[in-house]
């Protein structure tokens, strides 16, 4: 019985101290501190077919603040959708500019 209960004690203070640590830290990606009220922030690669459907999804969970497409055409289409967001045709150029800024990317 001794056994026993000191496997459960051991198990319940691994996992507060676990818990814990994870609290006290605070960490998240990047290191950054995050508010839950906070949007996330996404870049879109490729905006028309399905990414089209992936930037709409996308933009129900936070805000878009980067489109990408090799067609201007379509990044012109996109402007009304996501207003504010910067236009790229090159995804390494969105990249360079926003990579500090974004917390998800679609593709």
């Amino acid at each position: 019985m001794g056994l026993r209960n000191s496997r459960r004690q051991f198990l319940a203070s691994s996992a507060a101290i676990g818990a814990g640590y994870f609290i006290a830290s605070g960490s998240t990606a990047r290191g950054r501190h995050r508010s839950a009220n906070e949007d996330i922030r996404f870049g879109c690669i490729g905006i028309n077919g399905k990414g089209d459907s992936d930037s709409a999804d996308a933009l129900s969970h936070g805000k878009v603040v980067g489109i990408c497409d090799i067609d201007d055409g379509y990044l012109r289409d996109k402007t009304e959708k996501f207003p504010g967001a910067k236009h790229f045709n090159d995804y390494r150029k969105l990249f360079d500019e926003l990579g500090d800024s974004i917390d998800a990317v679609t593709v």
